[in-house]
């Protein structure tokens, strides 16, 4: 696993212990971040998000039902989907109330 795939499932994993304990998943399921599943499904979904114009900017279908789905499938109420990992890890010690200079410890 890449060092940024490392980093994202670690956020979601941070991002989750901080804000979803009181409510567990409704089932467990891995959640797999290096093993695309690209099918005729995936292209269509493409096609529709391209000729629509959603393809960036923080409005669109897909992007509120990502959110949703995600969350639904973390036991969570709300979802933020974000441009990457970095970002992710941001918003979580963000979230979390760090400061620069607070220590945060990693899971080995």
């Amino acid at each position: 696993m890449a060092f940024g795939q490392a980093a994202l499932a670690a956020a979601g994993w941070v991002a989750w212990r901080l804000f979803c304990r009181e409510t567990p998943p409704k089932r467990r399921r891995r959640i797999l971040v290096a093993e695309p599943s690209l099918t005729s499904l995936e292209e269509e979904y493409l096609i529709r998000a391209y000729r629509s114009t959603f393809i960036s900017g923080g409005a669109g279908s897909y992007k509120d039902r990502l959110e949703k789905e995600f969350a639904g499938t973390c036991g969570c109420k709300y979802g933020v989907a974000v441009c990457n990992g970095t970002v992710a890890i941001d918003l979580v010690l963000l979230a979390a109330g760090l400061n620069p200079g607070d220590e945060v410890p990693w899971l080995n």
